[in-house]
């Protein structure tokens, strides 16, 4: 059998609303929509998403923030592409933040124990709202990857284990590529059996800032710097501190009982999302 990914995305620390199916006119709008093959698809923050594995298609533009804002009930303007392999197996979100050059001097201060009990409590306080919207609340479970900064790439990954209260498991990875002008965070909502955090890193080097935007390019006295380090974007994102950030996602197998978490109504969404990326793409 198949599997097919039925994506339900909350934010962790604030809690979203539970979402009817998709209307009428929002499945028209997912059967309008064109993805293109993901060959050098260029992005408005300078930069460019290369040949991913074979199989993948991407939305770009006001296709990918309308799709997201249609499978999460939460507009995402910050999101710049979609891509979603044809067996519906595994998605990134890329998304990008125009807030300066983020100084990774603090790197130092990052600690993993005290971040995740920021996660896991955030969560928690969130469960209230869940279960008042009759939804099945989250759990986070610890660390899957541990935050881990590459210098060569000037790029954070990291990965945490969570799961709902009727068993579904999930996976939250992000990947933070820090550029001249501000970072991209590409978030990856993944089958947890296929989990792999060399898939994740394959899909950062996928993605690259145009020359003259790269972190290197970053010109003292010139350039605006954010108003955090690296650390304290780690821990916001993270800990869901900063808007539109701290996505948990799960996966729910065809097959099986499915859970509708918040943001959509899945069994709805999975027929549009396969109906989306089963089409012939355009070429970029």
């Amino acid at each position: 059998m198949k599997r097919y990914l039925l994506a339900a995305v909350a934010v962790v620390a604030l809690g979203g609303p539970a979402f009817a199916d998709p209307t009428p006119q929002e499945t028209d709008e997912i059967r309008a929509m064109r993805p293109i093959t993901p060959d050098a698809a260029r992005l408005p923050s300078h930069s460019t998403i290369g040949h991913l594995r074979p199989g993948f298609n991407v939305l770009l533009g006001h296709d990918a923030v309308r799709f997201r804002e249609i499978a999460d009930g939460t507009a995402m303007p910050n999101t710049e592409a979609e891509a979603v392999n044809q067996e519906g197996t595994s998605e990134l979100i890329y998304s990008w933040f125009n807030d300066g050059y983020v100084s990774i001097d603090d790197w130092k201060n990052l600690n993993p124990g005290e971040l995740l009990n920021a996660v896991k409590e955030n969560t928690a306080a969130s469960n209230d709202a869940r279960r008042a919207k009759g939804v099945p609340t989250l759990e986070v479970v610890g660390w899957k990857q541990q935050p881990t900064f590459d210098q060569t790439n000037n790029t954070v990954i990291w990965a945490i284990d969570g799961r709902d209260s009727k068993g579904a498991e999930m996976i939250n990875a992000i990947a933070l590529k820090l550029g001249r002008f501000g970072y991209e965070r590409i978030t990856w909502i993944v089958d947890p059996t296929l989990y792999s955090s060399s898939d994740l890193a394959l899909a950062v080097k996928d993605f690259n800032f145009d020359q003259g935007a790269r972190y290197g390019d970053y010109e003292i006295g010139k350039d605006r710097i954010a108003a955090y380090g690296v650390a304290g974007l780690v821990a916001g994102v993270a800990a869901g501190k900063l808007a539109n950030v701290g996505i948990l996602a799960a996966l729910v197998i065809a097959g099986k009982k499915f859970a509708v978490l918040i943001g959509v109504g899945v069994v709805a969404l999975v027929s549009r999302v396969k109906s989306l990326f089963r089409r012939k793409p355009q070429t970029s």
